[in-house]
């Protein structure tokens, strides 16, 4: 989408095979407009580099999009492991950290910018999730209003975006999770919450990225189709009978 919108995209991943894949995608219907940068987001020289290549190459950066994350299947509490907490902490808050901490100045300095921070409805309510996950992405919904707050004065504008059940390979693993557990999940109404396409999610964030967007500054876009929002339960007609 973004490329569409006249952008030049620096996709940056850990994965070269993946990312090969995205920016060979771009560049098929937008010639010269994708660039494949390897990259690990819980590397904080790794991003800072990233940051100022960027710079370096064009001049400026107008958007960030951190959106880099990883969840493990959810498992009984007493098995939550200390060390895949840690590492969830770093992939997915330390990643948006450091991406605010580099690419917002960075903005700052060149009249201001859009930085969009990956979130979850995790961050709202309790879910499928482990608890590493739930707290990773709380911690990343906190940090983007305190971020927004600081920058206010300097035109960057920090947001994020709170997906819920969408259609990625995340998704599936939790549920092939849950299968693996013997667990069913019961009481989902796949008829009023269809799941997201990813498609969905990106013009969301494409419209966080663009001056259309330029009076939302720390806030929290919900992107669950209203799921979230419902109480869950929905009322249906019923035959009654007649007393006479």
């Amino acid at each position: 989408l973004s490329p569409r919108h006249g952008a030049r995209v620096v996709c940056a991943d850990i994965d070269e095979g993946g990312l090969a894949n995205v920016v060979d995608g771009i560049n098929s219907e937008f010639p010269g407009c994708g660039i494949a940068k390897r990259a690990d987001v819980s590397s904080v020289s790794d991003v800072k580099g990233l940051v100022e290549e960027c710079v370096s190459k064009f001049g400026k950066i107008d958007v960030f999009f951190a959106n880099a994350g990883i969840l493990n299947k959810r498992v009984p509490i007493p098995e939550e492991d200390e060390e895949e907490f840690m590492r969830t902490m770093s992939v997915n808050v330390l990643s948006a950290f450091t991406a605010i901490k580099y690419a917002g100045p960075a903005m700052a300095k060149t009249g201001g910018g859009s930085i969009i921070c990956t979130a979850s409805i995790a961050a709202l309510r309790a879910d499928l999730t482990p608890l590493q996950y739930a707290a990773s992405k709380g911690a990343i919904l906190s940090m983007v209003r305190s971020a927004n707050d600081r920058f206010l004065q300097q035109n960057v504008r920090v947001n994020a975006i709170l997906p819920g059940g969408v259609l990625t390979p995340i998704v599936f693993s939790v549920m092939k999770g849950l299968n693996e557990q013997g667990l069913e999940l019961k009481g989902y109404d796949n008829e009023r919450f269809p799941a997201i396409e990813p498609i969905e999610i990106a013009q969301a964030v494409v419209f966080l990225a663009s001056d259309a967007s330029s009076c939302v500054k720390g806030h929290a876009l919900v992107a669950d189709g209203g799921m979230s929002n419902s109480m869950g339960s929905q009322p249906y007609p019923v035959a009654i009978k007649s007393k006479m």
